[in-house]
């Protein structure tokens, strides 16, 4: 199984944190991740 975020949502995300794009996607996904057990 794999979850990936959608990149709108890590866009604002990673605008809103001031942190690279690719950061806040990566943190997404391994949270994500962690909380689905996957």
């Amino acid at each position: 199984k794999k979850a990936s975020p959608e990149y709108e949502d890590c866009r604002k995300i990673a605008e809103d944190n001031g942190l690279p794009l690719m950061k806040a996607y990566t943190i997404v996904s391994q949270d994500a991740a962690r909380h689905l057990g996957i």
